[in-house]
């Protein structure tokens, strides 16, 4: 009855260091010690022959710094008992996996050069450490002993080709650096160099280090043996001094080591473009695995827009484009979208002009209004990427620039115009209207005599304002102000001809339309101290009568007038008679 009572008890210790957290004690041919020449070492410990079985509790108990250097340990299974010590060297054997080292946090000290090491993130969690050594292993990334303080011994040198006995193999390309340093200590410099029969040789040309973009690019086949060295480390000229528990080359305070790596020819891969019941010429394109391929031709599809290639139908995946590294062989699959003219629009943004203070542009050919373009489908999802679809829809005197895709389902349009006046305009998407008709005005004005003398008849008018909007017009550089005027149906102002008045000075003058929403526009002119020959026109736009004609005929107007009244007067004197 005794031997189940205590196969239930230690069914139930087991049970309960497991529900605890604790380490179960594991049965191997060494007791809870997996290896034989772990089980040796730490038998020379407990005084007892060097196969023995050994315990937890044996484990458990010892406090004196153990070593075992030397001994072909691939294993050391039962070493996350080892509780109690403060020191362990395991220096030039074959372990590979630390994970039982983990829980041991009462360790100042760790020796584990010399072996196959390549990640330490078990040791995270061992923040009592102040010597550790990692001398010759496989360890590219120390960042999880950031943790760690380290006073006293660091790191040392790790040389990665140790343990990748066949060298690793990748193809032509851009790759991640496989080094990541400790936090606070980044990588000074990675060098690459040919490799010869194994050895260094000189340094290799064909491959590229971005230590900041953290890649490595190799752009030819070949064996390579990289070597890189952290700030700590090459501070020090990569140099180590005096032996420290038993490290083959001293202390190293930093991080630094190499690897051999075989690099092969890029294989070909092929991309297929499915247009997705639409036409593209070429089908497939060839390039070389992470190069990239030229697209073909934009698809066509009747009544679609091609909206893009994607890596899964119907715009699934993520886009593909010319500039897009191809991994391998795919398909990728044309996305056609219907945009919604209903959801879509035509807007000017109200945005006051510097040239003119309002709405309105001047009619100089360069100053531009910019529409904005908005395209929608059915859903009111945004649709990128249709500049190309996209037309101006412009009247006759109207320039429209190159339709800019904003990148955000909006689009840009500048459009300019060299004769004053009121336009519609538009952006057409095939044959249809998107939107409503933008109007826009451009202003100016004309002045029928450039140069004109004192006491000289002049007529201006302001051209391209808003029907029925109010234009206060004035002369200058003497203030002259002739009043506030309506502008036609056509946008023109009509001001009445008026005289250069005595006191303007001889030079240059101007004429300024102010409209109320438009803004202003303003035409020159000068005065000249002599009367001036035959009239010609200057304008920012139109034509008007010469000043010269128009003073005749209000000459005659007037003696015709004042003959009339003289008329009137002799038969009204008559009648009297």
């Amino acid at each position: 009855m005794k031997r189940p009572m205590i196969s239930m008890g230690a069914a139930f210790v087991a049970l309960t260091s497991s529900f605890l957290g604790l380490p179960s004690a594991q049965a191997y041919t060494y007791g809870v010690v997996e290896d034989a020449g772990f089980a040796a070492c730490l038998n020379t410990y407990l005084n007892q022959g060097a196969t023995a079985a050994i315990t937890d509790v044996q484990l458990e108990a010892l406090t004196a710094p153990v070593g075992c250097a030397n001994q072909s340990i691939a294993s050391i299974n039962g070493a996350e008992f080892l509780t109690g010590i403060t020191s362990l060297a395991l220096i030039n054997n074959q372990i590979s996996d630390v994970t039982p080292l983990g829980g041991l946090t009462n360790l100042t000290g760790l020796f584990l050069s010399g072996n196959r090491i390549h990640d330490v993130s078990p040791l995270a969690g061992l923040t009592s450490l102040t010597e550790l050594t990692l001398w010759i292993n496989a360890i590219t990334d120390l960042s999880p002993l950031d943790g760690i303080p380290l006073t006293s011994d660091p790191m040392g040198y790790q040389a990665a080709h140790q343990y990748w006995f066949d060298s690793p193999s990748v193809s032509v390309g851009t790759y991640a650096l496989p080094v990541v340093p400790r936090k606070g200590d980044p990588l000074a410099s990675v060098t690459v160099q040919n490799s010869v029969g194994g050895t260094m040789g000189p340094t290799a040309t064909t491959v590229t280090v971005d230590l900041a973009a953290g890649t490595i690019t190799y752009d030819a086949p070949g064996t390579y043996a990289v070597s890189w060295m952290s700030v700590a480390s090459a501070a020090n000229g990569g140099n180590c001094s005096g032996p420290i528990n038993g490290s083959p080359g001293g202390a190293c305070f930093g991080f630094q080591g190499a690897y051999l790596i075989t690099v092969t020819p890029a294989p070909p891969v092929t991309v297929t473009f499915d247009p997705q019941g639409g036409t593209v010429v070429p089908t497939t394109a060839s390039t070389t695995a992470g190069g990239t391929v030229t697209l073909p031709v934009a698809p066509t599809k009747f009544g679609s827009v091609f909206a893009g290639w994607f890596t899964q139908p119907a715009g699934a995946g993520t886009a593909f484009t010319a500039s897009t590294p191809v991994p391998g062989s795919l398909t990728v699959y044309a996305f056609w979208s219907t945009p919604s003219t209903a959801d879509s629009s035509v807007v000017l943004p109200p945005v006051k002009a510097s040239t003119t203070g309002g709405a309105a542009r001047l009619s100089t050919g360069t100053d531009a209004y910019s529409l904005r373009i908005t395209l929608e489908d059915g859903t009111g999802a945004p649709l990128t990427g249709l500049a190309g679809a996209l037309s101006p829809q412009v009247p006759t005197g109207v320039k429209a620039g190159p339709i800019v895709d904003n990148g955000d389902g909006t689009y840009s349009m500048a459009v300019t115009s060299a004769t004053p006046g009121i336009y519609q305009v538009g952006v057409m998407l095939g044959s249809t209207q998107i939107g409503t008709l933008a109007s826009v005005n451009f202003i100016g004005a004309d002045v029928s005599v450039p140069s004109l003398s004192v006491g000289a008849m002049q007529t201006i008018k302001g051209l391209g304002f808003l029907p029925g909007e109010q234009v206060a017009v004035t002369v200058h550089s003497t203030p002259l102000n002739l009043g506030t005027f309506t502008a036609d149906q056509s946008g023109v102002v009509t001001v009445p001809s008026f005289v250069i008045p005595a006191d303007f000075t001889t030079g240059a003058h101007s004429a300024d339309f102010v409209g109320v929403t438009s803004g202003k526009v303003t035409v020159p002119f000068s005065v000249v101290s002599v009367a001036s020959g035959p009239a010609t026109t200057i304008s920012t736009g139109g034509s008007l009568m010469s000043a010269r004609a128009q003073v005749g005929s209000a000459a005659g107007m007037l003696l015709a007038v004042l003959g009339v009244y003289l008329g009137l007067g002799v038969v009204k004197s008559r009648r009297l008679a």
